[in-house]
């Protein structure tokens, strides 16, 4: 039926001011009155900061008038006016406006406008998200009616019988680069596949020209769960009557529910009760965790952003488990007249588990309300990845502050990691506008799950940043004051630079880190350029170590080193798994002896890498040693001897006395070379022995005892009379050049001359001679070049 009473349509061209500037720079123009436009993908207008006047008057006329007067600006027709939805007043002094587009006294969806207002009411900035080209047209009448659109809308999703609540709306809708008159159709039911549609039905038609669901799911068809892990949550608040308990936080306002897996709402009746307070039947354990960690979260947004609840306002909270058979999906469900839950299913029962035992899982749900009761980011495309990013964000920052730290990983308590911030790509997500996917609406909402990688990751590098605190208050000023329902990445990105600036200044550490995460993934385009090379590398090694130090660069934006290793200076490794904070790294389980090289490298928060440093070159000592020996004891020692003297000769003395029957024992040897000489004190030398020494070696010596005659009774000083057998000389370890002697005097006897000592000498040896002043340790240095 064909109802209204206008009679003619009019085209309206929009004329548009067009800046030539590269898309997706921080800002792109600045007029003589030192105003900055920043831009979105398409160029358009959407934050004006600088001197844009002052709201004398708080009345909707004055403020829909202020933004009028900046339509050359904001690069809209002056025939477009805007309609007061909420004033807001920050914590810092500020008061934000959010206005709706409208044309005829009619909205455009999703096209709105907010003032940003100092205590003196100077407007500080304006965001815009605002219809600026095409034709608009007005109809004659529209020949679809409320309760016919309405209809449509049920017939294109599907909707069961059971439908819990349907709303319509009269509204101007940007499509083929036009306005048209669109009825905006919300359908909300549950059961085994339930909807919370908002559907775009022509209103002269009836074409459907869009439908989103705006379910905001946990993730779409990932295949997984989260198990109940059998641990103790406390405290948990809940209610007393007078024989029973319940899952009643009468503080925060949340109620936890068993479905008794079924799909309608209607089937849960109950609270979960006990009759005491220890929830511990098997069946109440995903109400346990839904309930604890729900406070958590609350609690959270309550203690940094003084917000109570989804709303803020504290109104109740259902959260709801043991939704369906099998069904392994968390969501967020909220109708357009009130009413906040959060239902989750039981997994498979066989790999997976309840989705509730998740603390980052409750809280991404969580944050789907507060998202929608802030900015009302639409759950499509980039505005839906978006809304699944900030849910992200939150139950990581959730967790860390429970848990203290942060593992960046979604749904790892279930038994099967979802989505990774710190690197999307291990699980799917594109990290960066390069590997953005471009997909249609049938598949994840247009990639809301799937792109939301990309502000993952640049919400990872802010995070680790700025820090936690920081990065909450930032995003959580965005969510309530900058954005819009339609948001963008651009818009996002320079959303957040904006409330840097108000928080923190402009260009300030925080404002340069923000911008940073968006160059380094895309979504602003400027380069980045890399930190300077750090300096003053250098490696000391140990054993089976290496330790690493270096100087700290100057720049403020470092967020860590990269530590390289390699075994011939041509093909490095990197070592470390994240950036180094310190200045120093001591690289462990190295082989001993062998030579490695050693590069290093800045990283600044944006995840950009400096060149490497000159290779540094360390090699791992071999552990200090034990040299044992034993003493042998020779038949024709005096009877009166009372010990040996045992010397490790090196560029050291080292000596230790053992009794006549015993052995020696030197510790903490280095490796190298040593010789060995046992001497009886007071009397002559005994035996000379090289060692080369790897970790131990065990030796025996046979000490000479000489006491200046004769001992063979042959007339003549043969080495017999030392306790050395020629024909042993040849078995000397470490000494080859033993088999090569001869009798060098030519008289058919080995005598001690032909070994440098010479007899006319021997007897001059006085018991309290210091050795290396006698002629004993004279003659032997001759010897040392022999051996040797």
């Amino acid at each position: 039926m064909r109802i209204g009473v206008l009679v003619k349509r009019l085209f309206v061209l929009l004329t548009v001011i067009v800046l030539a500037m590269p898309v997706g720079e921080a800002f792109s123009f600045q007029d003589e009155n030192a105003i900055k436009i920043y831009r979105n993908e398409q160029g358009a207008a959407s934050l004006l900061t600088g001197d844009l006047g002052r709201l004398n008057e708080t009345g909707s006329q004055a403020v829909s008038k202020a933004l009028t007067d900046k339509s050359q600006l904001l690069e809209i027709d002056p025939a477009f006016d805007f309609k007061s939805m909420k004033v807001i007043k920050d914590n810092i002094g500020m008061t934000h406006i959010k206005l709706k587009q409208t044309y005829s006294d009619i909205p455009i969806y999703g096209k709105e406008a907010i003032l940003h207002l100092d205590d003196a009411s100077n407007i500080l900035g304006i965001t815009a998200n605002l219809a600026k080209n095409g034709t608009t047209e007005t109809v004659e009448g529209v020949a679809i009616s409320n309760e016919d659109a309405i209809e449509l809308a049920e017939d294109a999703v599907n909707a069961p019988s059971l439908i819990e609540e349907r709303t319509s709306e009269l509204m101007w809708y940007e499509f083929d680069e036009k306005l048209v008159l669109i009825y905006v159709v919300r359908v909300n039911f549950l059961g085994e596949k339930p909807g919370q549609w908002c559907v775009f039905v022509d209103a002269e038609t009836g074409q459907i020209l869009k439908k989103i669901n705006g379910l905001k799911y946990e993730t779409q068809a990932i295949g997984s769960g989260i198990g109940v892990l059998g641990d103790v949550k406390s405290p948990l608040d809940i209610s007393v009557g007078s024989t029973v308990y319940q899952m009643k936080d009468m503080i925060r306002n949340i109620q936890t529910y068993d479905i008794f897996n079924n799909y309608n709402e209607e089937a849960a009746t109950s609270i979960i009760k006990s009759s005491d307070d220890f929830f511990d039947e098997p069946r109440q354990y995903a109400g346990v965790d839904a309930h604890f960690f729900s406070a958590l979260a609350n609690d959270f947004y309550e203690n940094h952003f003084g917000r109570n609840g989804v709303e803020g306002n504290g109104d109740l909270l259902k959260l709801i488990v043991h939704l369906g058979t099998n069904y392994e999906n968390a969501f967020w469900y909220a109708t357009p007249t009130g009413g906040n839950r959060i239902f989750f299913g039981d997994g498979n029962g066989v790999t997976t588990k309840p989705l509730s035992d998740s603390i980052e899982i409750v809280s991404h749900e969580f944050t789907h309300g507060v998202t929608e009761y802030t900015c009302n980011l639409e759950y499509a495309y980039q505005s839906g990845a978006l809304n699944e990013s900030l849910s992200d964000t939150f139950g990581m920052l959730i967790e860390g502050e429970y848990e203290g730290s942060f593992d960046w990983l979604i749904g790892e308590d279930f038994g099967e990691v979802i989505r990774s911030m710190k690197d999307p790509a291990l699980y799917g997500q594109p990290a960066d506008m390069d590997h953005y996917q471009n997909l249609p609406y049938s598949y994840d909402n247009g990639g809301v799950h799937i792109n939301a990688g990309i502000p993952n990751k640049a919400a990872y590098l802010i995070i680790t940043g700025v820090g936690p605190e920081k990065a909450a208050e930032i995003y959580y000023r965005a969510m309530c004051y900058y954005l819009t329902t339609t948001s963008s990445f651009v818009d996002f990105a320079n959303a957040l630079l904006q409330v840097t600036t108000d928080l923190y200044g402009e260009g300030g550490a925080e404002y340069v880190t923000v911008r940073n995460a968006f160059i380094s993934v895309g979504i602003l385009n400027e380069v980045i350029p890399p930190p300077a090379i750090p300096t003053g590398l250098s490696a000391s090694a140990g054993v089976d170590y290496v330790t690493l130090t270096w100087t700290s660069n100057p720049e403020t934006d470092i967020s860590g080193y990269n530590v390289y290793i390699s075994e011939n200076d041509v093909l490095y490794d990197q070592i470390n798994m994240a950036p180094l904070a310190e200045t120093t790294y001591k690289v462990d389980g190295l082989t001993t002896g062998k030579d490695y090289y050693f590069k290093l490298s800045a990283v600044n928060t944006s995840g950009v890498e400096s060149e490497k440093t000159a290779s540094v070159k360390a090699t791992p000592a071999i552990a200090a040693g034990e040299i044992t020996g034993s003493i042998i004891l020779q038949p024709y020692q005096k009877s009166d001897l009372s010990g040996y003297r045992v010397s490790l000769l090196s560029n050291e003395i080292r000596e230790a006395v053992t009794v006549s029957d015993g052995s020696f024992n030197y510790v903490d040897v280095a490796p190298g070379t040593y010789h060995v000489l046992v001497t009886i004190p007071g009397y002559t030398p005994g035996a000379l022995l090289n060692v080369i020494v790897d970790y131990s070696a065990s030796i025996q010596l046979s000490p000479i005892a000489m006491y200046g005659g004769d001992a063979n009774s042959d007339q003549k000083i043969n080495l017999s009379d030392f306790g050395i057998l020629v024909d042993a000389f040849n078995s000397v370890p470490g000494s080859p050049n033993w088999n090569k002697l001869a009798d060098f005097s030519a008289d058919n006897q080995v005598n001690l001359s032909d070994f440098g000592i010479l007899s006319d000498n021997f007897g001059k040896a006085a018991a309290n001679m210091v050795l290396s002043e006698s002629w004993l340790w004279k003659s032997f240095k001759k010897m040392l070049p022999i051996v040797q």
